[in-house]
């Protein structure tokens, strides 16, 4: 799942090519990662605040920083995984 909020005016959050990729860092090395690329099979914004608070408190230590304000609108996108790679 990643995440996304919606500052598109007319609200679509995945562009017209439904399909998301990114890299992410491993905490050890940095320049190491791992990429998960794949199709968007799910958008939703029903639970999707309490999912970015979920990952704040795991990963951070401390609420989410609401840079967009307390009103901006989040969206959650389940992936379906077509591809995975890392470097060595």
């Amino acid at each position: 799942m990643t995440h996304r909020r919606n500052r598109r005016p007319d609200g679509l959050a995945v562009p017209p090519h439904p399909h998301r990729g990114g890299p992410s860092p491993t905490p050890r090395h940095p320049t190491r990662f791992f990429q998960v690329r794949g199709e968007v099979v799910d958008t939703t914004t029903e639970g999707a605040v309490d999912h970015i608070e979920d990952l704040a408190q795991r990963y951070l230590g401390r609420p989410y920083s609401w840079f967009g304000g307390p009103d901006e609108v989040r969206v959650k996108f389940t992936v379906k995984p077509c591809q995975v790679s890392r470097t060595p």
